[in-house]
């Protein structure tokens, strides 16, 4: 026969008092109800933009969920972080399990079926468990103490509100081990050895030979605080900082399908009065709902480059001044009041210093996109008040006149192909690869150079492509990422419906830029083409013996994996391969690498914007990536090829070569 171990669920306190902990609980999930509820009026009412939230895609929201909020994998990217917050909410999980399991038996397996499942050694490996749980969760906390009192890193924020609620915690944890050492104490039950942490606290109070009736009066009186300080904070948390232990896992189900890679359209170009944002009115709920999930734990600072570079930027501070804005909208509103727009929202040298790298959203551990607030704030100042530097106005001309980025024209679109035997694909002329050359590596003297050796490299290959030649036309990536998406959109209709003429495969680009927005924007619009970027064709044709590495180079190469390319689409395993298939090359890692990559300083439009005061990004890459020893710096974008090149100049670097992939193989041949 089992050994009945358990022990009475009210032992000391009396069962009569029940109902009284039942009414406490009532009353404290009634204020936890009305706290979400009043947080419900904010994230729905303060938004005249009725968007609704989406809940399609369920299994990849799901996955998000587990992976990202249970499991918090990108929480433990940083190790000290990521432990202190998982050993908090893995704790308290367990512990709030626990706690359900109690109320089953006492209110439904007991009353209703006469079943007690919480004994024998069921019982003592519940409690087992629960101790550690608890254990874990007062080491959590003890480290957040640390960390935020001691360690002091510069990204946290820092309020009277953080060191109550950790104290707060502290305390409900504390008291839990005591109530249970006070109990064993008492009981003074050998088996309960189980009880880790209690057990733990009964071994201190038998060293101090406290008197059993004390024990018992302390027993029941730690027991009463224990519960209403635990119920106090449960009621606590949607009137605090705190509403993010809710908000933080519902975002994570909420944004899990979104694609920082592609930028939501506007679609009222005809019927509209207003685009972009102005008020914090114009918000989507979605959007808001990030305001709210923010855990303001500055890994989108610690990461964003324009931060890093000195610049007036901060991811981190961009939600927090939003959010201050979104709060002080809803206390008007409640009050009858109407919410005007007085100026921008945020400074325009702060929505100018992004340059959407999307770094910001890759380290938030809850999916937060700080540069999606920025870019509406963007897409405002330049569709309604017509706020940008005066070379983006040029720049916007020049794509408007004359279909590239350059202001050259059709008439110059293929001199990079002199002396190359390139066909130029026209209707109804069939080939298997379309080579998307891109505004980049058409004019401009340094990338059209890169432009050659790819279609080399095709041809060395026994690859069947062609061009547009004359018919090619900007993408508009750099007029959407500037906040013009009427020019983008005029420009993507023009292309897809050229593309729809002709009778290819698939797209090959060179740009990573180009890349991106033909595979992931255009479908925006109808648009269904097979895209590859020129690594992953280069990669299957070394894989498949079409392209011979001859020769043998003994260096170091540091390749840069662009933002487009890596962070947007996953691909920074096969330019790597593509290198090492070069005998004698040693690869080198930057500090930032593969998704996790450092911006070079050109997306956003900075390719044609003045410089926004502080560092220059280029440079404190290329600082970054020259700490490796490389011999070679690669990259497989045109952008960041440049940005290298002229950071290799001014920080004089002239022994460094700067090429791109394509450059390397085709050397190697």
């Amino acid at each position: 026969m089992e050994h009945m171990w358990t022990r009475e669920i009210f032992w000391n306190v009396g069962a009569d008092k029940k109902i009284i902990v039942y009414c406490l609980a009532l009353i404290a999930l009634g204020v936890f109800s009305y706290g979400i509820y009043r947080r419900y009026f904010l994230w729905r009412k303060v938004s005249l933009n009725k968007g609704r939230i989406s809940f399609d895609v369920l299994g990849k929201r799901v996955r998000s969920l587990i992976i990202d909020g249970l499991f918090q994998r990108r929480l433990l990217r940083e190790y000290y972080p990521g432990l202190m917050h998982a050993f908090i909410l893995w704790g308290f999980i367990i512990l709030l399990l626990g706690t359900i399991t109690i109320a089953v038996q006492e209110d439904l397996t007991i009353p209703v079926m006469g079943i007690s499942f919480l004994k024998g050694q069921f019982y003592l490996f519940y409690k087992f468990i629960l101790n550690i749980a608890g254990l874990l969760a007062l080491a959590g906390i003890l480290m957040a103490l640390v960390r935020r009192y001691v360690l002091r890193p510069d990204r946290l924020s820092r309020s009277a509100e953080q060191g109550v609620i950790l104290m707060w915690i502290l305390m409900i944890l504390v008291t839990g081990f005591i109530v249970e050492g006070l109990r064993i104490y008492s009981l003074k039950n050998s088996w309960e050895v189980w009880s880790i942490g209690g057990w733990i606290v009964s071994q201190v109070l038998t060293r101090l030979s406290a008197h059993n009736g004390s024990a018992l009066a302390a027993h029941e009186v730690v027991w009463w605080v224990h519960l209403i300080i635990a119920l106090g904070f449960l009621a606590y948390i949607p009137f605090s900082r705190l509403i993010h232990l809710i908000t933080s896992s519902a975002n994570i189900f909420i944004n899990a399908p979104t694609s920082q890679a592609v930028l939501s359209p506007i679609l009222n170009f005809d019927t509209s009065d207003s685009f972009g944002v102005s008020t914090v009115k114009d918000f989507t709920p979605r959007q808001i709902f990030d305001f709210d999930a923010c855990t303001q734990c500055g890994r989108c600072q610690d990461n964003c480059p324009a931060y890093i570079s000195e610049k007036p930027l901060s991811p981190k501070k961009v939600i927090e001044e939003l959010k201050a804005r979104w709060l002080e909208a809803g206390k008007l509103m409640k009050g009858g009041k109407t919410v005007e727009g007085n100026g921008s929202l945020l400074e325009e040298d702060v929505i100018w210093a992004c340059t959407l790298c999307m770094a910001c959203a890759e380290s938030c551990p809850v999916y937060i996109s700080s540069f999606e607030k920025i870019m509406e704030l963007r897409r405002n100042l330049v569709l309604m008040k017509s706020t940008f530097f005066p070379e983006i106005a040029t720049f916007f001309r020049d794509v408007e006149t004359f279909g590239d980025t350059f202001g050259r024209g059709r008439a110059y679109r293929e001199d990079w192909a002199i002396g190359i035997d390139v066909k130029r694909i026209s209707d109804g002329e069939h080939t298997d690869i379309l080579f998307w050359v891109g505004c980049q590596g058409t004019f401009h003297d340094r990338n059209n150079r890169v432009a050659g050796s790819l279609a080399e490299l095709f041809r060395a290959a026994g690859a069947d492509f062609g061009i547009l030649g004359k018919e090619e036309y900007c993408c508009g990536d750099p007029m959407r990422r500037v906040g013009n998406e009427y020019l983008f959109q005029k420009a993507a209709r023009r292309n897809i419906e050229l593309l729809g003429r002709l009778n290819f495969k698939r797209i090959v680009t060179y740009c990573p830029h180009c890349f991106n927005t033909l595979k992931n924007e255009y479908p925006q619009f109808g648009a269904r083409f097979e895209v590859l970027h020129y690594t992953e064709l280069l990669r299957d044709l070394i894989r498949g013996g079409n392209l011979k590495i001859a020769k043998d180079m003994q260096k170091s190469i540091a390749y840069h994996d662009p933002c487009y390319l890596a962070r947007a689409n996953g691909i920074h395993g096969m330019p790597r391969e593509i290198l090492r298939a070069i005998p004698g090359v040693r690869l080198v890692e930057p500090g930032h690498s593969r998704r996790e990559t450092f911006c070079c300083g050109a997306g956003g439009g900075h390719m044609w914007m003045r410089e926004i005061p502080g560092k220059k990004i280029n440079e404190v890459r290329l600082e970054e990536m020259m700490n490796a020893q490389p011999a070679i710096i690669t990259t497989s974008c045109p952008y960041c090829l440049i940005m290298f090149e002229d950071g290799v100049k001014s920080l004089g670097l002239e022994g460094t070569q700067c090429l791109d992939v394509g450059e390397v193989i085709r050397d190697a041949l």
